[in-house]
């Protein structure tokens, strides 16, 4: 899919990640004082609704499940999601500590074979 929109609107689309990431902290912050561990839900009603709004505003006369197909990577996008996705890392190097914990294993245990469980039942994929 090639869009075909004007400068101001390219660049509107270039800045609505960030936009979804304040809105999303903003949300957060503000549930989290009232609901405390229970902010994801809010936080994830207003994420979903954030990406149906850019999908209808930037979509034009293209169909929805056009945005939705595989994309085509080039290698400059590979890279930067690569880096991106390595920054979780240096989050789990700080923190390895807490993964001596038996319950926790025995819970990501439990939580991968529920996965490949749902996966072979349903024949679907789950990424």
């Amino acid at each position: 899919m090639i869009l075909l929109i004007s400068k101001k609107k390219r660049l509107l689309l270039l800045l609505t990640p960030l936009f979804i990431i304040m809105i999303g902290y903003l949300t957060a912050t503000i549930f989290s004082s009232y609901i405390n561990e229970w902010a994801w839900v809010p936080l994830a009603l207003v994420y979903w609704f954030s990406l149906a709004l850019c999908i209808v505003f930037f979509k034009s006369n293209k169909k929805v499940t056009d945005w939705l197909k595989k994309s085509k990577p080039s290698k400059l996008s590979i890279s930067l999601a690569i880096i991106v996705g390595l920054f979780p890392m240096s989050i789990l190097a700080m923190n390895y500590h807490l993964l001596d914990s038996t319950s926790l294993s025995y819970f990501g245990l439990a939580l991968l074979l529920l996965i490949l469980g749902l996966k072979s039942y349903i024949g679907v994929d789950f990424y």
